[in-house]
Protein backbone atom coordinates (compact mmCIF):
# COMPACT_ATOMS: atom_id res chain seq x y z
CA UNK A 1 0.00 0.00 0.00
CA UNK A 2 1.13 3.35 -0.81
CA UNK A 3 1.65 6.22 1.72
CA UNK A 4 -1.66 7.62 0.65
CA UNK A 5 -4.51 6.25 -1.05
CA UNK A 6 -6.88 8.52 -2.68
CA UNK A 7 -11.01 7.33 -3.40
CA UNK A 8 -13.69 8.95 -4.55
CA UNK A 9 -17.20 8.58 -2.89
CA UNK A 10 -19.79 8.12 -6.03
CA UNK A 11 -21.91 11.06 -6.42
CA UNK A 12 -25.30 8.98 -5.87
CA UNK A 13 -27.38 12.03 -4.72
CA UNK A 14 -28.35 15.20 -5.34
CA UNK A 15 -27.52 18.13 -2.75
CA UNK A 16 -27.01 21.76 -4.26
CA UNK A 17 -24.68 23.84 -2.76
CA UNK A 18 -22.06 23.25 -0.32
CA UNK A 19 -23.94 21.82 2.85
CA UNK A 20 -22.41 18.14 1.86
CA UNK A 21 -18.88 17.26 0.52
CA UNK A 22 -20.11 13.58 -0.74
CA UNK A 23 -21.27 14.97 -4.35
CA UNK A 24 -20.50 18.03 -6.69
CA UNK A 25 -23.66 20.19 -5.80
CA UNK A 26 -25.50 17.68 -8.55
CA UNK A 27 -29.57 20.11 -8.81
CA UNK A 28 -30.67 16.92 -9.50
CA UNK A 29 -29.69 12.71 -9.29
CA UNK A 30 -27.62 11.25 -12.75
CA UNK A 31 -27.81 7.65 -12.36
CA UNK A 32 -25.38 7.45 -15.50
CA UNK A 33 -23.11 9.84 -14.64
CA UNK A 34 -22.74 8.69 -11.09
CA UNK A 35 -21.47 5.54 -12.50
CA UNK A 36 -19.15 7.06 -15.42
CA UNK A 37 -17.59 9.58 -12.66
CA UNK A 38 -16.42 5.82 -10.97
CA UNK A 39 -15.22 4.14 -14.26
CA UNK A 40 -13.38 7.98 -14.98
CA UNK A 41 -12.23 7.61 -11.46
CA UNK A 42 -10.67 4.48 -12.27
CA UNK A 43 -8.46 6.09 -15.77
CA UNK A 44 -7.64 8.75 -13.37
CA UNK A 45 -5.73 6.06 -11.09
CA UNK A 46 -7.62 6.86 -8.11
CA UNK A 47 -7.57 3.66 -5.71
CA UNK A 48 -10.57 3.44 -4.51
CA UNK A 49 -14.40 3.62 -5.17
CA UNK A 50 -16.95 4.37 -1.97
CA UNK A 51 -20.95 3.88 -2.27
CA UNK A 52 -23.49 4.67 0.66
CA UNK A 53 -25.67 2.87 1.58
CA UNK A 54 -29.11 4.86 2.19
CA UNK A 55 -33.11 4.37 0.97
CA UNK A 56 -33.26 8.43 0.91
CA UNK A 57 -31.27 11.13 1.11
CA UNK A 58 -30.38 14.38 -0.52
CA UNK A 59 -32.32 17.63 -1.58
CA UNK A 60 -35.31 15.29 -3.12
CA UNK A 61 -34.73 12.57 -1.12
CA UNK A 62 -33.50 10.60 -4.25
CA UNK A 63 -30.26 8.10 -4.24
CA UNK A 64 -28.71 4.98 -5.42
CA UNK A 65 -29.36 1.92 -4.11
CA UNK A 66 -25.87 1.41 -2.46
CA UNK A 67 -25.37 -2.71 -3.42
CA UNK A 68 -26.75 -2.54 -6.73
CA UNK A 69 -24.62 0.62 -7.93
CA UNK A 70 -21.34 -0.83 -6.04
CA UNK A 71 -21.99 -4.29 -8.23
CA UNK A 72 -22.51 -2.39 -11.31
CA UNK A 73 -19.24 -0.44 -11.09
CA UNK A 74 -17.42 -3.84 -9.94
CA UNK A 75 -18.01 -4.78 -13.79
CA UNK A 76 -17.45 -1.59 -15.02
CA UNK A 77 -13.54 -1.50 -13.53
CA UNK A 78 -10.92 -4.05 -13.35
CA UNK A 79 -8.65 -2.66 -10.56
CA UNK A 80 -9.89 -0.10 -8.23
CA UNK A 81 -10.83 -1.02 -4.87
CA UNK A 82 -14.79 -1.18 -4.25
CA UNK A 83 -15.82 0.20 -0.65
CA UNK A 84 -19.52 0.81 1.03
CA UNK A 85 -20.10 3.45 3.16
CA UNK A 86 -21.55 2.53 6.49
CA UNK A 87 -22.96 -0.81 4.95
CA UNK A 88 -25.87 -1.03 7.35
CA UNK A 89 -26.85 -3.78 9.49
CA UNK A 90 -30.23 -2.38 10.41
CA UNK A 91 -30.92 -3.39 6.48
CA UNK A 92 -29.91 -6.99 5.88
CA UNK A 93 -29.76 -10.46 8.00
CA UNK A 94 -25.70 -10.72 8.95
CA UNK A 95 -25.51 -14.12 7.23
CA UNK A 96 -27.16 -12.26 3.55
CA UNK A 97 -24.90 -9.43 4.40
CA UNK A 98 -21.87 -11.96 3.81
CA UNK A 99 -23.49 -13.74 0.83
CA UNK A 100 -23.54 -10.64 -1.20
CA UNK A 101 -19.89 -9.64 0.02
CA UNK A 102 -18.50 -12.83 -0.97
CA UNK A 103 -19.83 -12.92 -3.88
CA UNK A 104 -18.80 -9.47 -4.60
CA UNK A 105 -15.30 -10.20 -3.47
CA UNK A 106 -15.16 -13.11 -5.11
CA UNK A 107 -16.58 -11.76 -8.90
CA UNK A 108 -14.01 -8.66 -8.74
CA UNK A 109 -10.84 -10.59 -7.86
CA UNK A 110 -10.57 -9.26 -4.18
CA UNK A 111 -11.35 -5.75 -4.56
CA UNK A 112 -13.83 -5.26 -2.48
CA UNK A 113 -13.97 -3.13 1.40
CA UNK A 114 -16.33 -3.63 3.87
CA UNK A 115 -16.75 -0.50 5.86
CA UNK A 116 -19.77 -1.67 7.96
CA UNK A 117 -22.28 -0.11 11.16
CA UNK A 118 -25.16 -0.54 13.29
CA UNK A 119 -27.59 1.85 11.42
CA UNK A 120 -28.13 4.87 12.50
CA UNK A 121 -30.41 6.57 9.82
CA UNK A 122 -33.61 6.05 11.64
CA UNK A 123 -36.01 8.70 9.61
CA UNK A 124 -35.73 6.33 6.32
CA UNK A 125 -35.77 3.14 8.32
CA UNK A 126 -39.27 4.67 9.36
CA UNK A 127 -39.85 5.76 6.21
CA UNK A 128 -39.34 2.07 4.77
CA UNK A 129 -40.70 0.45 7.51
CA UNK A 130 -37.85 -1.11 9.15
CA UNK A 131 -37.97 -1.84 13.08
CA UNK A 132 -36.80 1.33 15.66
CA UNK A 133 -34.14 -0.87 17.97
CA UNK A 134 -32.46 1.27 20.92
CA UNK A 135 -28.80 2.12 20.13
CA UNK A 136 -27.64 -0.44 22.86
CA UNK A 137 -29.80 -3.25 21.04
CA UNK A 138 -28.11 -2.39 17.69
CA UNK A 139 -24.20 -2.35 18.86
CA UNK A 140 -25.37 -6.18 20.23
CA UNK A 141 -26.66 -6.96 16.51
CA UNK A 142 -23.42 -5.26 15.01
CA UNK A 143 -21.10 -7.06 17.49
CA UNK A 144 -22.75 -10.17 17.03
CA UNK A 145 -23.27 -9.71 12.47
CA UNK A 146 -19.64 -9.13 12.43
CA UNK A 147 -19.13 -12.17 14.30
CA UNK A 148 -20.99 -14.45 12.07
CA UNK A 149 -20.01 -12.79 8.69
CA UNK A 150 -16.20 -13.36 9.99
CA UNK A 151 -17.27 -17.11 10.34
CA UNK A 152 -19.06 -17.83 7.16
CA UNK A 153 -16.53 -15.82 4.90
CA UNK A 154 -13.89 -18.69 5.78
CA UNK A 155 -16.45 -20.88 3.89
CA UNK A 156 -16.50 -23.75 6.61
CA UNK A 157 -20.33 -24.92 7.91
CA UNK A 158 -21.84 -22.26 10.48
CA UNK A 159 -24.39 -23.31 13.28
CA UNK A 160 -24.88 -20.05 14.69
CA UNK A 161 -26.82 -19.19 17.72
CA UNK A 162 -26.53 -15.51 19.45
CA UNK A 163 -28.86 -13.52 21.19
CA UNK A 164 -30.23 -11.67 17.70
CA UNK A 165 -28.91 -14.15 15.06
CA UNK A 166 -29.19 -18.04 14.12
CA UNK A 167 -27.69 -20.02 11.17
CA UNK A 168 -28.45 -23.82 10.48
CA UNK A 169 -25.63 -25.21 8.62
CA UNK A 170 -25.21 -22.49 6.84
CA UNK A 171 -22.10 -22.20 4.25
CA UNK A 172 -21.02 -19.24 2.30
CA UNK A 173 -19.67 -20.21 -1.05
CA UNK A 174 -17.58 -18.98 -3.11
CA UNK A 175 -15.35 -17.60 -0.11
CA UNK A 176 -14.03 -14.13 -0.64
CA UNK A 177 -10.42 -14.10 -2.75
CA UNK A 178 -8.83 -12.79 0.68
CA UNK A 179 -11.13 -11.74 3.51
CA UNK A 180 -11.71 -8.29 3.62
CA UNK A 181 -10.56 -5.21 5.09
CA UNK A 182 -13.10 -4.13 7.84
CA UNK A 183 -14.02 -0.38 8.14
CA UNK A 184 -16.11 0.63 11.06
CA UNK A 185 -16.67 4.48 11.72
CA UNK A 186 -16.75 7.66 14.09
CA UNK A 187 -16.63 7.45 17.20
CA UNK A 188 -19.09 6.42 19.70
CA UNK A 189 -19.45 5.08 23.49
CA UNK A 190 -17.29 2.37 24.58
CA UNK A 191 -19.22 -0.26 23.65
CA UNK A 192 -18.75 0.41 20.19
CA UNK A 193 -15.28 1.69 20.41
CA UNK A 194 -14.50 -2.21 21.67
CA UNK A 195 -16.33 -3.40 18.20
CA UNK A 196 -13.57 -1.26 16.84
CA UNK A 197 -10.88 -2.59 18.58
CA UNK A 198 -12.02 -5.96 18.09
CA UNK A 199 -12.89 -6.43 14.41
CA UNK A 200 -11.73 -3.14 12.29
CA UNK A 201 -8.84 -3.42 9.69
CA UNK A 202 -9.65 0.65 9.28
CA UNK A 203 -11.55 3.46 10.88
CA UNK A 204 -12.95 6.50 9.33
CA UNK A 205 -14.11 10.08 10.88
CA UNK A 206 -15.91 12.46 9.12
CA UNK A 207 -14.26 15.62 8.25
CA UNK A 208 -13.21 17.41 11.64
CA UNK A 209 -10.73 19.70 13.00
CA UNK A 210 -7.39 18.73 13.57
CA UNK A 211 -7.83 18.74 17.09
CA UNK A 212 -11.09 16.65 16.86
CA UNK A 213 -9.51 13.97 14.87
CA UNK A 214 -6.87 13.28 17.79
CA UNK A 215 -9.12 13.61 20.32
CA UNK A 216 -11.52 10.87 18.19
CA UNK A 217 -8.40 8.79 17.12
CA UNK A 218 -7.00 8.85 20.86
CA UNK A 219 -10.41 7.01 21.88
CA UNK A 220 -10.06 4.76 18.84
CA UNK A 221 -6.04 3.71 20.17
CA UNK A 222 -6.88 3.22 23.91
CA UNK A 223 -9.79 0.84 22.84
CA UNK A 224 -7.39 -1.44 20.42
CA UNK A 225 -5.25 -1.30 23.24
CA UNK A 226 -7.77 -2.96 25.39
CA UNK A 227 -8.82 -5.13 22.81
Amino acid sequence: MSPMDFGLCIPCFANPGAAFFRTPRWSALDPKAAVEAGVQAERLGYDSLWMADHFIHGVDGGILEGWTTLSVLAGRTSRIQLGTIHMSDAFRQPSLTAKMTSTLDALSDGRFIFFFDAGWGLDEQHAYGYPDRPASERLERLDESLDLITQLWSGATVNYAGKHFHTNDAVCLPTPVRRPPIWLGEVRDDAYLDIIGRYADGWNSVPVSPQQFGERWAKVAAACTRA
